[in-house]
């Protein structure tokens, strides 16, 4: 419905327009599918925002594969951030706890690996390191 109505074409105009730095732009990217992880699979955001940015990322620059692992890495994320994230409540049933104890036992590794993946978006050569060998 969402892509019917367009409003994924006009949160990437306003994006795009927000910034011209390869780096907010990816924070930004990563805000979003933060946002739309918590509440969508991650292959069907995938499928529906990543061909909408890539001509905003090769016009900023951004390495493709790098991008893909910000976008993988993001949406997967979003499946575990409170207060919507599906794969907490598939943990919660399974571990039989309830949501308040597993929000308070995963908010550390989170914060962890949100950390990682900002770093990630800052240094490109992160997630590109190894397909570059193997073109060597």
């Amino acid at each position: 419905m969402l892509s019917f109505e367009g409003v994924p074409d006009l949160i990437v105009e306003y994006m795009a327009g927000l910034t011209q730095s390869p780096f907010i732009f990816l924070l930004l990217v990563i805000v979003m599918l933060l946002i739309l992880g918590m509440f969508l699979e991650s292959i069907s955001v995938l499928i529906v925002v990543v061909p909408l940015l890539m001509p905003v990322v090769t016009e900023l620059g951004i390495d493709p594969i790098h991008f893909g692992v910000v976008c993988s890495m993001a949406t997967v994320i979003g499946l575990v951030t409170p207060p919507v994230g599906p794969g907490l409540y598939i943990a919660m049933v399974q571990a039989d706890i309830r949501m308040g104890a597993l929000f308070k036992a995963t908010a550390k590794f989170l914060i962890a690996v949100i950390a990682c993946l900002v770093l990630i978006a800052a240094f490109p050569s992160l997630s590109t390191w190894l397909p570059n060998l193997m073109q060597s």
